[in-house]
């Protein structure tokens, strides 16, 4: 657990651009995708190490009482959907209140609307998706569509559930 308490007296200047108090939490670190284009996996010599949804949630419990949200900060918060539903439900049955965003693949999203949904009702409010660039897969060149992991990936149809805001920021690659 990180001991924040050695934190406490800098923590009132520590704060998103809307001046929400925030805590920085991991359930994993690294990524179990080799994407060329991301240096993710890389950073930790090709380690994907996953934080039991138990030692989260005693994380999230302990939070100091000035944090108003909690912003998850794995590169892919929702790799593993069966994990992510352990969470959101250990999540839910804590009695934590506090919003938090995170993280995911687009086409995770996509494709588990009904996760998305419940997370959400347990306090989910932005979602930051990663690969976006997989949408058009077969309308890129074949180098491009190396650099993606292997997934298929399904258009969005219905969007993020109400009031949950999707925020998207794409790579632009150039060839100067």
């Amino acid at each position: 657990m990180p001991a924040r308490d050695l934190t406490r007296q800098y923590r009132k200047g520590y704060h998103d651009q809307n001046g929400t108090r925030n805590a920085l939490v991991l359930t994993s670190r690294g990524c179990p995708f080799r994407c060329n284009f991301c240096a993710c996996w890389k950073l930790l010599g090709g380690k994907y190490l996953v934080r039991s949804p138990e030692s989260v949630v005693q994380e999230m419990t302990a939070l100091p009482e000035d944090i108003e949200q909690i912003f998850f900060a794995d590169d892919n918060t929702l790799h593993n959907v069966q994990h992510a539903w352990r969470l959101a439900r250990l999540i839910r049955e804590s009695g934590i209140r506090l919003k938090f965003s995170m993280f995911a693949r687009a086409d995770t999203v996509v494709k588990h609307p009904d996760l998305i949904r419940y997370l959400k009702e347990c306090g989910l409010s932005t979602v930051f998706p990663v690969d976006l660039q997989g949408f058009r897969l077969e309308t890129q060149k074949p180098e491009a569509k190396q650099r993606v992991a292997p997934r298929p990936v399904t258009p969005c149809k219905a969007g993020p559930p109400p009031s949950l805001s999707l925020a998207a920021s794409l790579q632009v690659q150039t060839d100067l």
